[in-house]
Formats: structure tokens, C-alpha cells, sequence
């Protein structure tokens, strides 16, 4: 029979190497939807609907939904920036909840120097920036930013939200010059947990 000698630093490092990869395979298991709230929120769609230049174009720029399990839905896409946004860029978020007629009520409505918005509201940005290389402080340089497998984690936006509504809109605007250049649309899901 083979006694391996724990005190050999091989064995050392082999067991924290084995650690390290299986607590990298727990935290895969986990579910991001998986949040402290009695509710979920799921991305729907998610489109470019306005990207100008000359700080974007929009035939470089989408934004895309689509299902990665039974549980969630991820949203994808690319923005390409090709000239550094100015620090007087302005960024207007509005939230609007879908009505029982199917119209939509702008409910909340918020808007702030971009370089501001990235700070204060570090949780709704990183909807993008936690999921693709773009930078988590200004100036935000010219570059290609994948987004890949971004999910809704219902911990990221206002508790207030849900407000029993299922279904938001969310608009999202970055201003030059009183000028829209970039124009996306976010529709998300609100499912209650049974």
C-alpha cells in the first residue's frame, strides 16, 4: 500500500490547487437569479435603437437577448465606440412599467453627467460593464466592448421596481450637445418566486 507524506510541499500546493478549482466549479453552479428578493428579473429584448457618430455607428452596435438555460436569459451585443466620450456627457435612464392596457408609464426618470452616473449607480452599469471590458471609470476611450452572457440580477435594480408590475421598460440615453448619441432599449421580465 502508498502512503503519500502530507508534508511535502508538492502536496501542499497540490491541494490548494484542488481547492482553487473546486470552488471554481461551486461558484459555476450557482444561480446569478439566485438573489434575497421574492422576485426575478429577466431580460426580454434588449436593442440599438439610436448610435451616431461621431461617437458610435450604429451598423457596429447591438444588443441581443437570448435563453441560456431554464432559468435565465442572458443579453449579449457590442458597442463600439469610436472617438472618447467627452466628460460632459450626459446619461438619462428612464424606467417605464407596462400597464394593464399595454401602454407604457414612465415611473422614474433620472439624469446625470455620464462620468457621475457610473459612480453613483455602480449596480445598473455594471448591467454592461461588469460583463464586457468597458471601463468602471471615466474617461470611457474609444474600443471594441463585448458584452457576453450579461444577466439581470434582480439585486442590481431599485427594490421599488417590481411595484407588482411584470414588465419594464427600460430607455437608456447618452447626450452630446443636447444631441442623442446613443439610444438603447431594455425590456425586462419580473417573475415572482412560488
Amino acid at each position: 500500500m502508498m502512503h503519500i507524506n502530507c508534508s511535502f510541499p508538492v502536496y501542499n500546493a497540490f491541494r490548494k490547487m484542488l481547492l482553487v478549482i473546486c470552488a471554481f466549479f461551486i461558484a459555476l453552479g450557482q444561480d446569478p437569479t439566485a438573489g434575497d428578493r421574492d422576485y426575478v428579473v429577466n431580460y426580454d429584448t434588449a436593442e440599438v435603437i439610436k448610435a451616431t457618430l461621431p461617437f458610435f455607428r450604429k451598423k457596429d452596435c447591438y444588443l441581443e437577448t437570448e435563453k441560456y438555460n431554464s432559468s435565465y436569459v442572458v443579453m449579449n451585443g457590442r458597442l463600439v465606440i469610436l472617438e472618447t466620450l467627452p466628460a460632459d456627457t450626459i446619461i438619462t435612464v428612464g424606467c417605464h412599467a407596462k400597464q394593464d392596457n399595454n401602454e407604457y408609464n414612465q415611473l422614474f426618470n433620472e439624469t446625470l453627467p455620464f462620468c457621475d452616473y457610473m459612480v453613483k449607480h455602480p449596480e445598473l452599469y455594471g448591467l454592461f460593464s461588469d460583463f464586457s471590458p468597458l471601463p468602471k471609470t471615466c474617461p470611457v476611450s474609444p474600443g471594441k466592448y463585448d458584452i457576453v452572457n450579461g444577466y439581470a440580477d434582480e439585486n442590481r435594480f431599485p427594490p421599488e421596481m417590481h411595484r407588482d408590475v411584470k414588465t419594464w421598460y427600460i430607455v437608456i440615453k447618452l447626450k452630446q450637445d443636447k444631441k442623442v448619441v446613443l439610444h438603447l432599449g431594455v425590456y425586462v421580465n419580473i417573475e415572482f418566486k412560488n
